[in-house]
This record gives structure tokens, sequence and C-alpha cells, in this order.
């Protein structure tokens, strides 16, 4: 597999894994290396609490990269984007509870009708958690009901604010939401999601026709790879679909030339590694860290 084309909504990541003329050998070493592997090898980072603190990371990113393309694929222009608050201080597993109740509430409200949702809780400061929901349902809900409904579960007074959803805007609120120390305390409970959600499309190696006409609005593009060679080097490209061409929009043709990347790329890439290497040799005293 050359690339991978993912699809969520109008949002598309657009993935290359290898180049096609690398070795099995060095295919079969690129998918098994992450990039904290290849940073322990290349930099000789050996304490133990640099490689924990590198594995949340990848799990975050990966964590907030899921529920970004879940978001889109299903995000229309019916959804709202919601907040729940208590004004009193509860612990994050009673406060967690509450907001289940409050769910099957709704639901009991819609007659059955399936609840779409996503959500990330957020730990404030001052101890008391928040949850932040985006409901994808077209079907009407009385929100005047469902606070009635929040302050009779939680026995006090509490917040339901509702907005109307704006995708890129709010999308984002929810992965500014999704920090590390939510993940480090509530692991994957941090995330709500209901059952019966549009998931992305995927395609390997191939475009479909019916996205043969969309431009590429692209919103970022990140170069990788890994230290043993510019074979392994790869690049993504992140960005929305449009009917509309821009200033900034191109072809899935041109994507894919994109993706087998210019040699002034490759250098540019070696370029920022070297002077990594200089700075941690300098921060050694000239002495070049050695692998464990």
């Amino acid at each position: 597999m050359n690339y991978k084309l993912i699809v969520s909504g109008n949002y598309f990541q657009f993935k290359s894994r290898w180049l096609p003329n690398q070795s099995k050998e060095a295919v079969a070493k690129a998918k098994k290396t992450r990039e904290h592997n290849a940073l322990l090898k290349g930099l000789g980072v050996i304490n133990p609490k640099d490689v924990l603190s590198l594995k949340r990371k990848d799990n975050l990113s990966r964590s907030r990269n899921q529920l970004k393309l879940l978001a889109h694929a299903n995000i229309n222009q019916y959804s709202k984007f919601i907040t729940l608050t208590s004004q009193k201080i509860f612990s994050i597993n009673e406060f967690q509870s509450f907001v289940r109740l409050w769910l099957k509430q709704l639901k009991r409200d819609l007659g059955g009708i399936k609840l779409k949702y996503v959500g990330v809780y957020e730990l404030q400061d001052r101890g008391a958690p928040h949850v932040h929901i985006i409901c994808f349902n077209k079907e009407f809900i009385d929100w005047s009901k469902g606070l009635k409904h929040w302050r009779s579960i939680i026995g006090g007074v509490g917040s339901l604010q509702v907005k109307k959803c704006e995708s890129i805007k709010h999308i984002n609120y929810l992965l500014y939401y999704l920090d590390q120390p939510c993940i480090n305390e509530l692991g994957r409970k941090s995330i709500l999601r209901s059952v019966g959600l549009e998931v992305p499309k995927v395609y390997k190696d191939n475009i479909p026709p019916h996205l043969k006409d969309q431009f590429l609005n692209v919103e970022y593009s990140r170069i990788m790879g890994y230290p043993s060679s510019c074979d392994n080097v790869f690049e993504n490209i992140f960005g929305y679909l449009t009917k509309a061409p821009s200033e900034k929009s191109f072809t899935f043709d041109h994507a894919l030339e994109f993706l087998r990347i210019s040699q002034t790329r490759i250098n540019e890439f070696d370029r920022l590694k070297d002077q990594r290497s200089k700075h941690n040799k300098g921060a050694t005293g000239g002495v070049a860290p050695t692998s464990p």
C-alpha cells in the first residue's frame, strides 16, 4: 500500500505509507517502529519516564484524531453543541453517572429514537467536572425539558448551554478539552460516544470516482520519518473537501505527486534532524548520547 485516503464528511486525511521502491525489510521495520522508539535509538533517551511520556503523547494524539474523524463523519446542519455543568462539586465518577442518566432520559423523550452524540469530559481547576457534547440528531429535542431533567438528576443548581454547532470551531473545542490530565485521569472514559454513528470511509490506493471532482483545501501537511533511512520519510496531508477551488486548493492527482516528496522536502527534513543532533551534543558537553 502506497497511500491511504480517509474521508470523514467533508474532512479528509491523505496519508502515504511508504515509497514503492522500498524493500520488504524496510517496510516491515517502518510499520513496527514508532516515533518514540526511533527517538530512543537515535538520541539515546533511556529514562523510563521519558518513554512513558512519549507513549502518553502518542495515545492522546491518536484519541484526538479518532474523535475528530468521528465528529466530522456525523455532523450536520441540525447538530448542537451542548455543555452540562453543576454548581455543586461532584467526584468525576458521580458526575459521569449523572450524565449517563441524563442521556437515557433524553432518549426516552425522543420516543426510543437513537440518540447520536460524541462528547468529552473536562476537569476544571475548581474541582467541578463538566461535559461538552455534540448532538447529531435531526429530530426536535426540547432542551428546556432537558434542563429540568438535569437539575432533577444532580439535585441542585446546574446549567445546560445549547448552541448551533459550527463544525470546525466546535469540533476543535472538543479536541482542546481532550487534554493530557483528562486522559491520565479517565483514560478511555474521558470520551463519550453513542452507538450507531457513521464511521469514516477508508480507501487504500484508490480514489473513488465520486471524489474525483473534489478540490482539496489543505489545512496543513506534516512530514515524518525515521532516522535510519530517507526511504522511510513520508508526508501526510490534512484538510477539507470543497467543490469550489481556492488559492489553497488542489486535486487528488496533485496530492499523489505531493506525497512522493521532492528532494527539497527530504533535504529540509535532514537539515532539521542535523540541527536537533547538534543541539543534543551541545547539551551533553559535546559528547553525543549513546544508544542503550
